[in-house]
């Protein structure tokens, strides 16, 4: 009974001043706009309601094929043909490594991402080969066996910050696991021992950065972790183990982000932020936001809210953001990359008005980013990000 009645709470607060447009956009996939109050003024909002018999479902794309790379949401989606697209993963902004991916990220089958800190829970959406979608915490753990049954833990996904010093002597250490999906090479230097490996052997040793070989890795290692490699060779075997947690280990693609923010049709951002460990310029900011959410009978909703732009729309607060998902009838939802980034794309055209340079509605530029959730046919989702 308290759910319903925080549901209906939620649902009043929102339906302030209603809907404003609305759309089918393909048999079984509905676009809205909605207008609601929020604490720090209205909120604009563009909603994308995927029904479970639609013959479309959500899948991630990573801008310019790879998980490192800077694309817009716009230019990803027409890429690969989206019927609609927003914003995802967190990533890495700046000079280096721009667009490098920041959390747990599968692609049919294969790790692109993990987590920035090694053992962290992060939220994530993950869907399965039948197209069900789920939402919960999720971790990497990642290991390569070598020859001599020694097993090292691979620290990093595709994520490589190089070290300060040179030799490592600080005592630092670095051990990063590339695959093809990362790019052509891998992101180290010459500080670091590069160990290509193909067929499950050691088949090249040398200083970064390297090519990565397409249906192979390379074990990038730095500073004390070249002790556990001393005793390695060309033509020896290894062996690559990942997963994720075990309500995820079968799901061919997962994208994680976070906060959680509805958890069983309850409202859990105020309790997640600080599972999930989130800085408080995600967790406590009134700021543009994207999210996705999943009601109970298998429909999947993806929400853009604009904000930063005075006497249009102000923003979600995270807590805000979990109630108004709650009150678009979401049984379980999920924070995604927000702020500048936040884009909704429809048939190849920005519905919303991104906050980057807005000094007036519709006219700021739209942030380009590491990689987009697409609304695709079910027919399109295999290797839509084959390189």
């Amino acid at each position: 009974m308290m759910n319903k009645i925080v549901v209906f709470l939620w649902a009043v607060l929102f339906a302030v001043t209603g809907l404003v447009q609305a759309e089918l956009i393909a048999p079984g996939v509905d676009y809205r706009v909605d207008s609601v109050q929020g604490r720090n003024g209205i909120v604009k909002t563009y909603i994308i309601d995927i029904a479970p018999d639609s013959g479309y479902t959500v899948k991630p794309v990573l801008a310019n094929g790879g998980s490192v790379g800077l694309a817009s949401t716009s230019a990803t989606a027409k890429a690969v043909n989206a019927l609609a697209a927003v914003n995802a993963s967190y990533f890495v902004m700046g000079d280096y490594a721009a667009g490098e991916i920041i959390g747990l990220l599968k692609i049919d089958g294969r790790y692109a991402s993990a987590v920035e800190v090694p053992g962290q829970k992060r939220g994530a959406l993950a869907i399965n080969s039948q197209h069900q979608a789920a939402i919960g915490l999720s971790e990497y753990t990642g290991s390569a066996i070598l020859a001599d049954g020694t097993v090292v833990k691979i620290r990093n996904l595709n994520y490589l910050y190089v070290p300060v010093d040179t030799n490592g002597s600080s005592g630092s250490e670095g051990v990063v696991l590339f695959n093809s999906l990362y790019g052509n090479k891998t992101a180290s230097n010459k500080w670091w021992t590069d160990y290509t490996i193909t067929d499950g052997k050691i088949s090249a040793i040398n200083s970064g950065p390297t090519e990565i070989p397409f249906n192979g890795y390379v074990l990038s290692v730095y500073g004390l972790a070249k002790k556990q490699f001393s005793a390695v060779k060309i033509g020896d075997k290894i062996a690559i183990n990942q997963s994720s947690s075990e309500q995820f280990g079968d799901y061919r693609d997962i994208i994680g982000a976070g906060p959680i923010l509805v958890r069983r049709g309850v409202a859990v951002s105020s309790i997640y932020k600080l599972i999930e460990r989130f800085p408080a310029d995600i967790a406590d900011s009134c700021a543009p936001r994207t999210a996705v959410g999943l009601t109970k009978n298998g429909h999947i909703i993806m929400v853009v809210a604009d904000g930063r732009q005075k006497n249009f729309s102000n923003g979600f607060y995270i807590d805000e953001l979990a109630g108004y998902m709650l009150a678009l009838g979401c049984y379980q939802a999920l924070n995604l990359d927000g702020g500048g980034s936040s884009t909704m794309v429809i048939k190849n055209k920005v519905v919303n008005s991104p906050s980057d340079n807005a000094k007036q509605p519709f006219v700021g530029q739209e942030r380009s980013v590491g990689d987009i959730l697409a609304v695709l046919p079910v027919a399109n989702t295999t290797g839509t990000n084959s390189k």
